[in-house]
């Protein structure tokens, strides 16, 4: 009798268990593939102070830059209603090879340079 109460607690702890894991991991997804009613922006940040604000969902192709530390410079590119980090005055790059920031709460920084490129929705 013993064998089988201790069966029956194992399977409904991994049962638990899995469905856990189901809810967490839907929880995780699911915001990634539905659309935000609100535009979606990206500010740019450099030393703790928001530099630009842009509207992704309305905003045209172009390239800018900004002025950051010791007058290094740091390019951004806007194409297709998404944002990256073109180019930027630091040594390992990994700003650059970031990619195209397209959704909410996507992020990138140039940390030598103390530059922050984040995606969120305006409400």
């Amino acid at each position: 009798m013993k064998t089988k109460k201790l069966e029956k607690k194992t399977v409904v702890a991994v049962v638990a268990i899995v469905a856990l894991v189901v809810v967490c991991a839907i929880m995780i997804i699911v915001p990634r593939f539905t659309e935000s009613e609100n535009d979606l922006y990206a500010y740019i940040d450099f030393n703790g102070e928001i530099v630009r604000e842009i509207n992704l969902t309305k905003a045209s192709d172009e390239e800018f830059e900004i002025r950051a530390l010791a007058d290094h410079v740091v390019k951004f590119q806007i194409e297709d209603h998404k944002i990256r980090f073109l180019e930027s005055e630091c040594p390992d790059k990994i700003c650059v090879h970031t990619g195209w920031l397209s959704r909410e709460n996507d992020i990138a920084a140039c940390l030598p340079n103390r530059v922050t490129l984040f995606v969120t929705s305006k409400q």
